[in-house]
């Protein structure tokens, strides 16, 4: 997501509302950060074509925010080829 408030890209919260709950795009290559630290990154957030299977979402995502999630990718233009695999790592949806 982005926060609304600074632009900051974050990682997808669907239960935020400072702007986290919405997909912002896709992280290119994972980033693990302290709190306080900040790392520059590319994200694709547009008219892309992306290997789901290589997508990294939140495991707390229910099936229905993993649904939500998928389509606020498509409507950025995203294109998933095959659904993505949950694991532990939050870094990749943005």
């Amino acid at each position: 997501g982005r926060i609304t408030a600074t632009g900051e890209i974050v990682a997808l919260d669907p239960t935020a509302n400072d702007g986290r709950e919405t997909v912002a795009g896709v992280l290119i290559e994972a980033v693990v950060t302290a709190a306080t630290e900040r790392k520059r990154s590319v994200i694709v957030s547009r008219h892309a074509l992306v290997f789901g299977g290589s997508l990294v979402l939140p495991t707390t995502l229910t099936s229905e925010q993993t649904t939500a999630a998928l389509a606020q990718l498509t409507a950025l233009g995203i294109v998933v080829r095959q659904p993505p695999q949950v694991t532990a790592h939050v870094e990749s949806v943005l």
